[in-house]
């Protein structure tokens, strides 16, 4: 019964899966409520787990990795995007699916929907997309790399020192990224622990202190402007550079409000 509908997920990419999944639930209902040996509560929820863990190996193959560390940087983070909503889809289709049942269903005893490890492998390899889309924002941010990514040319006297610190927080952000290119596993893979001490103690860490350094960039370069319109300038620069939500919010708020300050 379940080979066609896990055959869809298989041949699928991860945008498509969601459309699949009612059916596949639908079936596992069937077998819960017919099956003379199957229907209990730990063949169930194996049988869950599988599915989830078809989808998680559906998503990825999706995502190249080698787009995230040295090719089309914004094409992973739509991949990655797309990996999450679909992971998220099927956590709330099953558990959605499971209330159907325990409310419709003839057949009693279906107390699944209150087991979360049912989707912890799923709820991991969100966290694991949602680091690797940081990572990517990083790329963007300080390696510029992305679709026509260039350093604004910045005006005055201290316009080329401006440029210099930024290619210097290019060339830390690619030293660090290096780290994660040496790794001798498959970083998608979250059953591998040693990811939360390589990316969140040592890389994640170095990224924190690089987008102080870009504030501070910031800062130092509003501090040496004297009118408005080199001020207005200055933030349309930092502000095509901003990729990373901390910068941007930083941009969009302290940055507009050197320049409404010397306005006033």
């Amino acid at each position: 019964m379940l080979s066609e509908p896990c055959r869809k997920i298989e041949q699928s990419s991860p945008k498509d899966i969601p459309k699949i999944l009612p059916e596949a639930l639908n079936y596992v209902r069937v077998i819960w409520e017919l099956s003379k040996y199957y229907n209990t509560s730990e063949r169930m929820k194996g049988l869950l787990t599988k599915i989830s863990n078809q989808i998680i190996k559906r998503c990825r193959a999706k995502i190249n990795k080698d787009d995230m560390l040295d090719g089309d940087v914004e094409k992973c983070i739509s991949d990655l995007n797309e990996s999450i909503d679909c992971c998220r889809q099927w956590k709330t289709i099953c558990i959605n699916q499971q209330t159907m049942l325990k409310k419709y269903s003839p057949k009693t005893g279906w107390e699944l929907d209150q087991d979360e490890t049912i989707f912890a492998e799923n709820e991991a390899f969100i966290q694991r997309c949602k680091d690797l889309i940081e990572i990517c924002e990083g790329q963007l941010q300080f390696a510029l790399k992305g679709e026509n990514r260039l350093i604004p040319v910045f005006g005055g006297v201290q316009g080329p020192q401006y440029t210099e610190n930024l290619m210097e927080l290019k060339r830390n952000f690619v030293k660090n990224l290096q780290n994660i290119k040496n790794l001798n596993y498959d970083i998608l893979d979250v059953k591998i622990t040693k990811w939360h001490d390589d990316y969140g103690q040592y890389f994640k860490d170095q990224c924190k202190s690089l987008e102080i350094m870009y504030q501070n960039i910031i800062v130092l370069a509003f501090k040496n402007v004297s009118n408005i319109p080199d001020a207005v300038e200055m933030l349309e620069n930092f502000d095509s550079l901003a990729k990373r939500p901390l910068v941007i919010d930083y941009v969009h708020k302290k940055a507009a409000d050197m320049v409404y300050k010397l306005f006033m």
